[in-house]
């Protein structure tokens, strides 16, 4: 029996994602005057398909780390862009809070539901 759905199971798998995102943003930004570092996200939009098409929170630890060529490479070869990127890190942190929140009603919700049946 299956306890929680597929929207719970996605909410989850999402912030698993965005999580590891928010790992590999803070990479970057570790890297941000390493000659040669090149600056990397995660393939993320078809890890978060799969989380809500029923893998949950396992799409995440096979979210796949490929290179970011939306920049370009410096002189150095590093190709790590410093607004860019805490841009991307403060955008991924509003999106962590949001699905925090929506997660959270979600299991008030289940919650509500489980003490009415008392």
């Amino acid at each position: 029996m299956q306890i929680f759905g597929n929207v719970v199971r996605g909410l989850a798998g999402a912030l698993e994602l965005h999580e590891e995102r928010h790992r590999v943003i803070s990479e970057n930004l570790a890297n941000v005057e390493t000659p040669g570092y090149r600056a990397r996200d995660l393939a993320f939009h078809d890890a978060l398909e799969n989380a809500f098409a029923g893998e949950g929170p396992a799409a995440a630890r096979r979210a796949e780390t490929v290179l970011d060529t939306s920049t370009p490479v410096k002189l150095d070869g590093n190709s790590v862009d410093l607004d860019l990127e805490t841009t991307r890190l403060a955008d991924n942190a509003f999106r962590m809070v949001a699905l925090s929140r929506i997660l959270a009603k979600k299991y008030a919700g289940m919650k509500e539901t489980i003490d009415g049946l008392k």
